[in-house]
């Protein structure tokens, strides 16, 4: 989905809002401040705690190289 801001208060801007509305393939909804995201509706708190976790890890270069793991592993797989 990609999100156009339009400035309501302009002339061409309400132009095209109604232009919008009576198209099939656009949705225009009015008035919304921010939309809520995925992560934040439908993640456990827990499961989002662990992966930030994990990007700071990331962030901060703890992290092992994937040949190292395979060779660690490289008997189960």
């Amino acid at each position: 989905m990609t999100k156009i801001w339009i400035d309501d208060t302009d002339i061409a801007g309400k132009k095209a809002i109604e232009a919008l509305k009576n198209k099939s393939f656009a949705q225009v909804i009015e008035n919304e401040e921010e939309e809520a995201d995925w992560w934040d509706d439908t993640v456990p708190p827990e499961e989002r705690a662990a992966v930030e976790r994990g990007l700071k890890d990331v962030a901060e270069g703890r992290t092992t190289p994937h040949e190292e793991v395979r060779k660690i592993y490289a008997k189960w797989l």
